[in-house]
């Protein structure tokens, strides 16, 4: 009689009790033995052949090709727990819209102080392209008002106040007068220009270069 003991667990437990009887010569009941031994060992430890293509997708080949071999024990352990093991998911992350600037606010500036008032001014000078006029606003703004830094706000107050349609890109034109023409340098704050002395000289005389 043959008895397979468990660990103590929560699940439940499984004993198999099998009875032999054997008649014959010593050599005879040995060799039967050692058959019913073979036979509790197989039925206690079953081999597990795997087939990847089918029930064990992605489970990496055996480097010598023996099903006996740590690929197929590593085929046993899942199919005894009945466990996948669940591999976390990296979800994409929000992707934030770039390039898209702001959209311009009206500031509270008083266009009308110092000795020629903004809209007095441009009419003078009568610019005509969008660098011009936002190199005589910032020429004014700065004479006026001590504003060094200009924003895009402070372009688009101005054109509010003048009637004038603005740009799409309100600073476009400023940058490319700091980057091609040197009139303007990079201000304090992140998206603010100041107007240089060969912008000033440039705009007080009203010179083309």
């Amino acid at each position: 009689m043959a008895k397979n003991e468990k660990p103590v667990s929560n699940k439940p437990s499984k004993m198999t009790v099998m009875l032999f009887q054997l008649e014959g010569s010593d050599e005879t009941l040995q060799e039967g033995f050692r058959t019913i031994n073979t036979a509790i060992d197989r039925l206690a430890n079953p081999v597990v052949r795997v087939i990847a293509s089918q029930q064990f997708k992605g489970l990496p080949a055996s480097k010598n090709g023996d099903d006996n071999g740590g690929d197929v024990l590593e085929a046993e352990l899942v199919e005894e727990s009945g466990e996948a093991e669940q591999v976390p998911v990296e979800r994409a992350k929000p992707v934030r819209a770039t390039g898209v600037p702001r959209q311009p606010k009206i500031l509270e500036l008083n266009f009308k102080a110092g000795t020629v008032p903004l809209r007095t001014y441009l009419e003078q000078k009568n610019p005509p392209s969008h660098s011009r006029k936002c190199l005589l606003i910032a020429a004014c703004l700065k004479a006026n008002l001590s504003i060094d830094d200009i924003t895009m706000d402070h372009i688009y107050t101005a054109y509010r106040h003048m009637g004038w349609t603005s740009p799409k890109d309100i600073t476009s034109p400023v940058r490319s007068m700091k980057k091609q023409n040197g009139w303007f340098n990079k201000g304090k704050e992140e998206g603010s220009y100041a107007i240089n002395h060969i912008g000033i000289d440039v705009a007080d005389n009203n010179k083309s270069e």
